[in-house]
């Protein structure tokens, strides 16, 4: 029931899909290159790397991956030193109203993702968490596209994370309840964390700069914030 990579270095081309009853195992210093926007869909949990060396799942510069999506999977996923890369999220020319927002992709589950690197991500999202309970952990983002963490409808932590160059929201909340803690954000180009839709969020020790907007709140959501230092952030 534990499924392999065969090879250390894996190139998956079209997209995959991966029923209940098992678990995917990719090790440390383990190669994934998803090509031609291919995307893997599992209902299974994942283990993602470990202490012994960098795992990496990535696209190619002039050929992206897609990425990946965990759902309706109850035993918990964990992802640790690995670095994600060149992905672009989920395309369908055969259904194009089913949509996958983000490169790593999360969906009534449980995760854990710690000591990971997001770099050079051009989904609308690099991670989207829906309806699940996550850690996210010492994490890093850099050159992100669009949103870097986009949560909905989710319980969790967000601590110790990076994150540089990112075209739109830093972390962007709807209907969660999530606590941020000692996080940095360089040149953030819309909202630095932005909750919605009745999120509650507690938000400890983040610096921020050369930012367009702080901390924003709408749609009846409460927001908790101390210890927060704001260099050259517009609004």
């Amino acid at each position: 029931k534990n499924l392999y990579l065969k090879k250390n270095e894996t190139i998956i081309n079209k997209n995959l899909y991966i029923p209940k009853g098992f678990k995917v195992i990719v090790k440390p210093k383990q190669k994934l290159i998803l090509t031609n926007d291919a995307f893997i869909i599992s209902n299974s949990p994942w283990l993602i790397g470990g202490e012994n060396g960098q795992t990496i799942i990535t696209g190619e510069k002039d050929n992206f991956g897609g990425g990946i999506l965990i759902t309706d999977a109850v035993e918990l996923s964990k992802i640790s030193n690995t670095k994600f890369s060149y992905l672009s999220g989920y395309k369908s020319n055969i259904n194009p109203e089913f949509i996958i927002h983000g490169s790593i992709n999360f969906n009534q589950t449980n995760v854990e993702i710690k000591d990971v690197i997001f770099e050079n991500i051009y989904s609308e999202d690099a991670i989207n968490i829906f309806r699940s309970n996550f850690t996210i952990n010492n994490n890093s983002f850099k050159n992100i596209a669009s949103d870097a963490i986009d949560i909905d409808f989710s319980n969790g932590k967000i601590n110790f994370v990076n994150f540089i160059n990112v075209k739109n929201d830093g972390i962007d909340f709807s209907g969660s309840k999530v606590n941020v803690f000692e996080s940095n954000f360089d040149n953030i180009n819309d909202k630095i964390i932005s909750a919605g839709e009745n999120s509650i969020i507690n938000i400890t020790k983040i610096n921020a700069k050369n930012s367009h907007a702080g901390i924003v709140s709408k749609d009846g959501s409460i927001v908790y914030s101390k210890d927060v230092n704001f260099d050259g952030v517009l609004i």
